[in-house]
């Protein structure tokens, strides 16, 4: 049995490497039944799993430590918050204090050695992987050895006032056309429209059109392998991008001044929505799933109750356009006196039961092969052929990612014209290109 166990981690881990992830196979009943968690540890043994993360609270992780809690009486999942998270987590892992868990996201470990040097492969957990997504994990990997698991998928998305549009009129859009047409009817009507966090608004409204217009094509491939490295003549890939936000800017859909009056603060901007007259808040699955227990924060919004709901981002020719990210995920530190339990922990956590569950609770997305449960996020599943980029599918670098936002911002700002902003988006990409190949 265990040398089975080898033979199927090994080519899980070959599919995770080469594999896209659209041509995963559902599995059969038979399957099914033998990736059923099986308890390994001794269910008298007092423990104290810890762990830690940069949210404030963590309630669906609770749901998930009491169904633990029926194989394992006497194992308590204690969560703890880190303010100036990074700097914390490298702290407590250098201190080995109350740490056995964490959270990270895949950036954490090209930024930071203590963490990356410290994070257990989990390749080597015994984790049942063929539970989630494929495409999922292929960014979760670090050296070769995977380093974190996700909890749940996120994308950026519209909160839209219902109310606000059927009073209007209006209907909520699922195409770019769509969405032009709702917008110019707003304006008219006084409304700015489109409204959001200052620093990531631009960045966040903007991403997926040109993500999945350009990950769409026939050679997507070859088009970010040139954005990635800066070639000659590759700015022209964003232009459509960078003309549509200035396009919505000139016709009066967003107010860059209006914009930098907002808090870089995502609860803040989504209490200035529930003030009731912002037809559409840019925000994220993540933001969106905190925003019921933030309405008692609203004085407003407790008198005068409304209506509201998400919408995916309306900017495809003919529907709705994602990039479909990996939300946070754990990670279990590698010199955890309780590492066997940790693994344990998150053995139970990957069954599709459980994974479907906290994204239920969560409000996101799950990132088990069984997606069809959560009618809420029904189109990100069913519209992926055509409208929707997961992570995992292109080549997307964090240099890329890291221009791109620090540009779209300038422009929306207004301190960049269109020609100005794909020049410093193929230079500066073209310049770190230039290090690499120095350093190398």
């Amino acid at each position: 049995m265990k040398k089975l166990k080898i033979l199927f981690y090994s080519l899980f881990y070959i599919t995770v490497l080469t594999g896209c992830g659209k041509e995963q196979k559902q599995l059969s009943e038979e399957q099914a039944e033998s990736i059923i968690f099986q308890p390994q540890m001794d269910a008298s043994e007092n423990i104290t799993l810890h762990i830690v993360g940069y949210m404030e609270s963590f309630d669906a992780l609770d749901l998930i430590a009491e169904d633990f809690q029926k194989y394992y009486p006497n194992c308590k999942i204690q969560y703890n918050y880190l303010e100036d998270y990074q700097n914390s987590l490298e702290k407590r892992i250098i201190e080995q204090e109350n740490i056995d868990i964490f959270t990270v996201y895949p950036q954490y470990f090209q930024k930071s050695a203590i963490i990356a040097d410290n994070a257990e492969n989990l390749y080597e957990a015994n984790i049942n992987l063929s539970n989630i997504e494929t495409v999922v994990l292929k960014n979760c990997f670090y050296n070769k050895n995977l380093k974190e698991i996700p909890l749940a998928l996120n994308t950026c998305i519209l909160v839209v006032n219902n109310s606000l549009l059927e009073k209007e009129g209006l209907f909520v859009p699922t195409n770019q056309g769509q969405f032009i047409n709702v917008c110019e009817q707003l304006v008219e009507q006084g409304y700015i429209p489109i409204q959001g966090n200052a620093t990531p608004v631009y960045f966040s409204m903007m991403r997926s059109e040109y993500v999945v217009r350009l990950g769409k094509s026939e050679n997507a491939s070859s088009i970010f392998a040139a954005l990635n490295q800066g070639m000659e003549g590759s700015r022209e890939y964003l232009r459509e991008n960078f003309e549509l936000l200035t396009n919505f800017i000139d016709r009066g859909y967003i107010d860059p001044i209006l914009i930098d009056s907002y808090e870089d603060n995502y609860k803040q901007a989504a209490l200035r929505f529930f003030e009731g007259n912002v037809p559409f808040l840019v925000t994220n699955l993540d933001t969106f799933s905190s925003m019921k227990k933030w309405e008692r924060d609203s004085t407003t919004f407790s008198n005068a109750k409304f209506e509201y709901n998400f919408a995916y981002l309306p900017f495809g020719e003919k529907n709705i356009c994602a990039y479909v990210d990996a939300w946070t995920g754990f990670s279990v530190y590698e010199n955890s006196a309780n590492k066997e339990w940790a693994n344990e922990f998150l053995r139970f956590f990957m069954t599709v039961e459980e994974l479907n569950r906290f994204a239920n609770a969560k409000g996101m997305p799950t990132i088990s092969i069984d997606n069809k449960e959560d009618k809420r996020f029904r189109d990100l599943f069913e519209q992926r052929e055509e409208n929707i980029v997961y992570h995992g599918e292109i080549a997307i670098s964090e240099e890329l990612n890291q221009v791109y936002k620090s540009t779209i911002k300038q422009l929306g700002k207004g301190k960049l014209t269109v020609e100005e902003a794909l020049e410093h988006v193929e230079r500066e990409l073209g310049k770190k290109q230039d290090k690499h190949m120095d350093i190398n």
